[in-house]
This record gives C-alpha cells, sequence and structure tokens, in this order.
C-alpha cells in the first residue's frame, strides 16, 4: 500500500497504518505481511495507537486534554481513507493513459480495498454517516429496477398475459418495499447542515480555528469518545449535524504525527473569517495550517473560505460555490462613462445606454457599452 501512496504525505500513509491496526477498521486494505515481523509490526502499532488515544482522553496535561477531546482518530482516518481514493485514481489515470494495463489492474484492485475499508467504517458509524443526500445510495440502487419492473408489468399487461402481469407485480412490491426500508435507516431527525465544505469556522468555548471538511447527521462516534467530549451536556446532545474539522495546527498541541482532526457539533461551531485567522490575507496564503488541507481543497474564494475539490463535493453532494472578491469577479462589466444602471428611460439599443442587459433581459448589442469581458482577452474580435 505504501507504494501507492504517491504525493500524499509519509505522515498520513503513517498515520493511516496505526489506525487500521488500533482499530481494527479495513484491516484488509493495509495488509502486513504474514510473517514474524508483520506480527510483531502490528502489536507495536496497536499498542502506540492505544497510548496515543490515552493521552488525548486522560492526558497529564488537564487543559490539553479539554482542549484536544473532540480529536477524532475514527473521522481521520475516514479524512486519509479519502485521501488514499484520491491518490489511486490518479495513479489509476496516469496508468490508463500510458498504458500501463498491468499497473492499472493492480491501483483498481487496491482502490477496491479502500472502498471496502470506507464501507465497513460508514457501517460501524451508522446511520447518521454522511450527508443526506449521499447516504441515500443504497436507496437510489432500486429505482432502476423498479422502473424495470414496472414497464414489464405494462407490457405484459398489454398483452394481457395476466399470470406474468401478476408475478411482476408481486416483485414490484417486494422492491418498492426495500428502497423503502433503505430509505428509513438514513432519516434523521437533524435539519441540513449550517455550514459547507472548505467554510472557516471557530469553536465557540475553545476557541480553535479550523475549517470544514465533512459532516455526519448525527454524532457517530463510539460512548466511550462522547463521554471525554462532554456530548450529553451539549443542548441538543448527539441528535444533531457532527462536522468532520481540520484544526489549524497552530491551534492544538501535536500529538505524535497525528494531523489535528476534530468531530464537533454544530451548536458548538461560529462562522470564521479572515481576521480569526490573524491574516488579511486568503486561507492559501498561509493563513491556515493544516497538511491535509492542500489535497482537499484547491485554494481560497473572494471571502477566504477553501474551496473543496470536485472529489470532495462529490461524496457530499455539493455543488460548486465561486465567490470572488469585489472587483476581482472573472466577469466583470464595463461601467457605464454616463454612470447609468438599468436603462429604465427604455433607450436601450444601439448606442448602448443601458446596463449589461436591456429591460427585456437579452444580451448588450455587440460594440455597446456593458459588454462583458475576460481579462487577457481582446473581446473586440467578437464584433
Amino acid at each position: 500500500m505504501l507504494a501507492c501512496l504517491g504525493a500524499l504525505p509519509l505522515a498520513c500513509a503513517a498515520q493511516a497504518r496505526r489506525d487500521y491496526a488500533s482499530r481494527g477498521i479495513g484491516a484488509k486494505a493495509m495488509p502486513c505481511k504474514g510473517t514474524r515481523t508483520g506480527r510483531m509490526m502490528r502489536q507495536g502499532a496497536e499498542q502506540r495507537g492505544l497510548q496515543r488515544l490515552s493521552a488525548v482522553q486522560w492526558g497529564s496535561d488537564p487543559a490539553t486534554s479539554v482542549l484536544t477531546s473532540e480529536r477524532s482518530l475514527l473521522i481521520n482516518k475516514e479524512v486519509v481513507l479519502f485521501l488514499f481514493q484520491l491518490d489511486m485514481d490518479s495513479q489509476l489515470q496516469r496508468a490508463l493513459t500510458y498504458e500501463h494495463f498491468d499497473m492499472a489492474q493492480d491501483v483498481r484492485a487496491r482502490r477496491q480495498q479502500v472502498d471496502a475499508a470506507l464501507k465497513e467504517l460508514s457501517q460501524v458509524k451508522g446511520p447518521g454517516c454522511g450527508a443526506r443526500v449521499a447516504s441515500c445510495s443504497d436507496q437510489m440502487e432500486y429505482a432502476p429496477q423498479i422502473v424495470t419492473v414496472k414497464a414489464q408489468m405494462q407490457e405484459a399487461a398489454a398483452a394481457e398475459r395476466y399470470d406474468d402481469a401478476a408475478a411482476l407485480r408481486d416483485r414490484l412490491r417486494k422492491l418498492e418495499a426495500a428502497a423503502a426500508e433503505a430509505a428509513a435507516q438514513y432519516l434523521c431527525p437533524v435539519e441540513e447542515p449550517r455550514f459547507t465544505l472548505g467554510e472557516m469556522v471557530v469553536h465557540t468555548t475553545k476557541g480553535y480555528r479550523g475549517v470544514v471538511c465533512g459532516w455526519d447527521l448525527a454524532c457517530c462516534e463510539g460512548t466511550e469518545w462522547q463521554q471525554a467530549a462532554g456530548v450529553s451536556e451539549l443542548a441538543n446532545g448527539a441528535d444533531q449535524v457532527f462536522y468532520h474539522l481540520l484544526v489549524d495546527s497552530r491551534d492544538w498541541p501535536l500529538d505524535g504525527d497525528s494531523p489535528p482532526v476534530a468531530y464537533v457539533a454544530e451548536e458548538c461551531l461560529t462562522p470564521g473569517s479572515a481576521a480569526d485567522f490573524t491574516s488579511d490575507q486568503p486561507l492559501v496564503d498561509g493563513s491556515f495550517e493544516h497538511p491535509y488541507s492542500y489535497l482537499l481543497f484547491l485554494g481560497a474564494d473572494g471571502q477566504g473560505n477553501m474551496v473543496p475539490a470536485r472529489q470532495l463535493r462529490d461524496k457530499y453532494c455539493v455543488g460548486r460555490r465561486d465567490v470572488y472578491a469585489p472587483g476581482e469577479s472573472r466577469w466583470e462589466e464595463q461601467e457605464e462613462e454616463d454612470g447609468g444602471s438599468s436603462g429604465s428611460d427604455g433607450n436601450n439599443g444601439g448606442g448602448g445606454g443601458s446596463g449589461p442587459e436591456g429591460s427585456d433581459g437579452a444580451p448588450p448589442p455587440a460594440g455597446g457599452a456593458g459588454r462583458r469581458k475576460i481579462p487577457g482577452i481582446d473581446m473586440s474580435s467578437l464584433d
């Protein structure tokens, strides 16, 4: 597996191997050789993982323990597995591009192992795992079958093959019941997430800063973790959105080589800003520090929030959202010389005494004022 990491940080690889061993989830995805050395490696990794977990939750420094009580090895593992997926997808595309089909087959097999580990982890987390739309994939798998059976039933009835139609009807009822059962397990009594992917947030009581990289519709951690994090003391308890948070590395003390990843209830977070991150510059310029950030995000938007990668948006079924700083939009409207804005006097043609569009919503005439321009491109060539 280490050979497939490519550009992933070595810290991610080391963390993932220890987490696999310490919690046992998805162990098949990163096997050690069945030798005495392999067994010793697994035992040592498990001991280090348990020691690290104890240090985080019951550390000798009470202040540090309280500050980092929301650190989650479970969520860190989910993020690392997702990073493995991204890296393997890149390797697979590269192998197919250069027609290295044996390599592509090997990468595809390892990707399936990681997929299986993620599926196992989602089962461990339970019904609240992931976004509401993304979690309904099991229900969506029944939709093509239901449509096909309905069409077959109509054809059988039209041809007066009533026995076949009756059998298809029974099959349709079973499929609809299975789809309803699959949908029911994802029903959570919470609203949609308040914060979106890449949004800067600040912990309301502990003050540490972070960026959202995912969420669950309910707390999916175990009872022991919830007790250590004080989930029962929250106003909404475990029945609220819990966010996967990349914590600014400067706000949490280092825990070995484990990157700071937190699991935080929605009521404990407030929107952040560039000022909260001690810099007026966008996050991409260094005001946010985390080793996973450059893998999950493409940079910063005009408000300073991080722009999630397409694969991360697909995972949570989130649409693309482009936000530009004032005056820096890719599409800049050419301002009127006379300061006019709408052309409400009806003179919308010829001389172009209107805004970017006429009163009927039509595009501005060629050569007129208000024509959109793209920086670096001579738009007069389009006249």
